[in-house]
């Protein structure tokens, strides 16, 4: 590794290596914990994971060798389908839409169908917080932090990836099971708040901005909703009404096809996506007409992703690869470009240790509108983490989660609005625009901290502050105050009750997580 980084340095542009060394800064530096939500929920989701496990009939029965089948056994599954006289799912890959189209139609005739996709959530998300569990040290007085993995270019397109068996690019937002998983993650000091900002419909904007789309871009920099001025060129929307307050179902539709047409899906597909993503029941005749639409009404896209295919080909006749320059001057690669030999279309290998892999033009401007956009949010990440008080903790795709002093909260996050949407001179003319907000302001799981440091100051388990003396001349750990609380109905986190007497003995500088 040390021979070929000396070989090729120079080749490696300097705002990478810095983008480089940061994701290893962050990943060491690591985000806060609440370790007693934490290990609630998992004691929460054992008991969900018990449940969901007697609705499903097959679970604990042996199979034909005498072998107990496992919940997710495909062979007690099907065997159970026969006996309730209904039609086995065609696949039992987790996520696959024909999976919930299948639940869906026979939940009512057997209570298993739409048991097992929610046990394997309940599984992921069990797993999930476990992993959780045993990464993050709580040994020492403040130690509530967890470090973490993240690839660099762990994608094709240059984004980053999960890595360690712990995805925290897409930490779900939703709750699941009562459980918003995302929201196990806090501050890591007392005395900050996140601030949460999202480059808005950043690749619908890029790929407007590709295929040269002057109108609906000149509406978007009026100031226009993106899916309304989809909507307004393209679906007949005309009311003069803001789409957002007239008509929010028909705003959800266009965000449908921006979302899910502008990479060539077809019918069957977008009738997947559109259930599965935004809860539009269409059928395949529906979905198909709108495929049609989009693409008489797009034509831009539609040339666009002819071209991108064309490139890829006609590129690659030389030396049998592909190296498509974008306009940060960082380069996609494809490597070894041939035509199946069954006739089926056009392949290549994208990733280094990966065999080929079949392309179409619709996948190629995906790729090239998710590179551009990372390499924005790089730029943007370079900018808010030069601010020593905004470090950026983790990205989450076209997201940045900055801990910032919950003192000046409103004044960095509008600083980090500005560096978000700042516009490098290679991407002059697209228009950008973020939403942020404040995680975690003052608030520990609904317990405001101002009314818990009354409540604390009055000595209501022990007569006066919580302090080390105290806690040892009463004989209880933090986690029994913590516990005491909860019985007078208060509940607060352990942090939440370490946050309590740091604030009380001045001990708000003592950070000892660990820096990078």
């Amino acid at each position: 590794t040390r021979e070929l980084w000396v070989q090729y340095q120079d080749e490696f542009p300097a705002h990478e290596q810095w983008l480089s060394r940061y994701t290893t800064k962050s990943c060491l530096r690591g985000v806060g914990v609440d370790v007693d939500f934490v290990e609630r929920s998992i004691q929460s989701m054992k008991e969900t994971v018990f449940e969901l496990t007697k609705r499903m009939p097959w679970a604990g029965q042996p199979d034909k060798k005498g072998k107990p089948y496992t919940p997710e056994s495909r062979a007690g599954l099907f065997a159970h389908c026969a006996e309730a006289g209904i039609e086995a799912p065609p696949t039992t890959a987790k996520d696959s839409p024909k999976v919930d189209e299948w639940a869906a139609r026979y939940a009512e005739q057997a209570d298993f169908a739409a048991a097992l996709n929610e046990y394997r959530s309940a599984r992921k998300l069990l797993g999930d917080l476990t992993k959780v569990s045993e990464r993050v040290c709580v040994d020492t007085f403040e130690d509530w932090v967890m470090p973490f993995a993240m690839k660099y270019k762990g994608a094709h397109t240059m984004r980053w990836s999960g890595d360690g068996g712990l995805n925290m690019q897409n930490p779900a937002r939703d709750a699941k099971f009562g459980i918003k998983f995302r929201h196990i993650f806090i501050p890591r000091y007392d005395d900050t708040v996140f601030v949460a900002c999202d480059l808005s419909q950043i690749e619908a904007r890029v790929l407007l901005w590709e295929v040269k789309d002057g109108t609906q871009l000149d509406l978007i920099r009026g100031g226009m909703d993106l899916y309304e001025a989809h909507a307004r060129q393209t679906m007949g929307y005309t009311d003069p009404r803001p789409m957002s307050e007239a008509d929010v179902g028909g705003r959800r539709y266009a965000k449908a096809r921006v979302l899910g047409l502008g990479y060539s899906a077809g019918g069957k597909t977008f009738k997947n996506y559109a259930w599965s993503q935004h809860k539009l029941e269409l059928t395949l005749q529906q979905a198909t007409q709108e495929v049609k639409n989009f693409r008489k009404k797009n034509p831009s896209i539609v040339r666009y992703w002819t071209a991108r295919t064309n490139a890829v080909i006609r590129g690659s006749k030389a030396t049998g690869d592909y190296y498509e320059e974008l306009p940060s001057g960082e380069f996609l690669y494809y490597r070894d470009v041939v035509k199946d030999e069954s006739g089926r279309g056009w392949k290549a290998v994208n990733q280094m240790g990966r065999g080929h892999r079949f392309f179409h033009g619709g996948l190629l401007t995906e790729n090239r509108c998710s590179a551009i956009s990372r390499d924005l949010v790089g730029l943007a990440i370079h900018r808010i983490e030069s601010n020593a008080h905004t470090p950026v903790i983790w990205t989450m795709h076209d997201e940045v989660i900055v801990e910032v002093p919950r003192a000046h909260a409103e004044e960095c996050q509008q600083e980090i609005e500005d560096k978000l949407t700042q516009i490098p001179s290679w991407a002059d003319g697209l228009p950008v625009a973020c939403e942020s907000a404040l995680e975690h302001p003052a608030v520990y799981h609904g317990i405001n901290l101002t009314t818990m440091a009354s409540r604390y100051e009055a000595g209501a388990r022990g007569g006066g502050l919580l302090t080390r003396e105290v806690v040892k001349v009463c004989g209880h750990s933090f986690m029994d105050w913590a516990a005491m609380f909860r019985q007078d109905g208060y509940y607060i986190s352990v942090q939440g009750l370490r946050t309590m007497h740091r604030f009380h003995t001045g001990d708000l500088d003592d950070r000892r997580p660990l820096q990078i």
